[in-house]
């Protein structure tokens, strides 16, 4: 016999699932910098990338579809967008020092 969660658990579940795309922006991060920094910016780095910009364009898209859009998850994702979008900018110039000064 199965019961329906009650309607706070259920929005709890609901707004975990962008939270958690979100959080895995922030927890690539530092795996980003530790390829880049170790000459490894080979395939785990792409998949990496292909994930972020996945989990990027769709967070927002489920929030919404799950009625958890709110000021608070937008905040929570653009702090992971910055997170992310720095350290891939300095992984791009532990990698390629050179052409990062040029620009």
């Amino acid at each position: 016999m199965s019961k329906n969660p009650p309607p706070d658990s259920k929005r709890q579940i609901h707004m975990a699932v962008p939270l958690a795309m979100t959080t895995i922006r922030i927890i690539l991060a530092p795996f980003i910098l530790f390829w880049a920094g170790n000459g490894r910016a080979g395939l785990p780095y792409v998949l990496c990338l292909i994930t972020v910009f996945v989990t990027d364009y769709f967070d927002g898209a489920v929030a919404r579809k799950l009625g958890v859009a709110s000021a608070t998850v937008r905040r929570y994702d653009s702090a992971a967008d910055v997170i992310f979008y720095v350290a891939a900018f300095l992984a791009v110039w532990l990698v390629y020092p050179e052409q990062v000064r040029a620009h």
